[in-house]
């Protein structure tokens, strides 16, 4: 059997993920604004929607986004790794639904001169579902 036969085989057999991450941001010296994205999983992609709030985001981002990606479970590290270009890339540790790693260029897209915007709050929540 082939590497991808394998690898075909143990997805088919693995049960499939339905899972919601949301990450939010604070930005600004008070808080002032804010950007929350919302990532809903389900067998092996994203739907991903961004939410912004505050006049540092202004006219230059529409207040909501919205764009489809890839969802990749790596069963043997444990991790999910989502990707919706133009919105979310992301790593979520599925054993304990910690989030490793967020990164959006929305800040970017906004005009918010680049650096390390701490997240000011994530979720992760998860419910395998069976194959039928």
């Amino acid at each position: 059997m082939s590497a991808v036969s394998r690898h075909e085989a143990a997805a088919a057999a693995s049960p499939s993920l339905n899972a919601t991450l949301r990450v939010r941001w604070a930005v600004g010296v008070n808080g002032d604004a804010a950007l929350e994205i919302a990532a809903a999983v389900a067998d092996g992609s994203c739907a991903v929607t961004a939410r912004s709030e505050g006049d540092r985001f202004g006219a230059a981002m529409p207040s909501v986004r919205a764009a489809a990606g890839a969802a990749i479970r790596d069963r043997a590290s444990g991790l999910l790794h989502l990707d919706a270009p133009g919105l979310l890339r992301a790593t979520v540790d599925e054993t304990t639904g910690a989030l490793l790693f967020a990164q959006t260029p929305l800040f970017r897209d906004a005009g918010i001169p680049g650096g390390r915007y701490e997240i000011a709050q994530s979720e992760w929540r998860h419910a395998p579902a069976s194959n039928s």
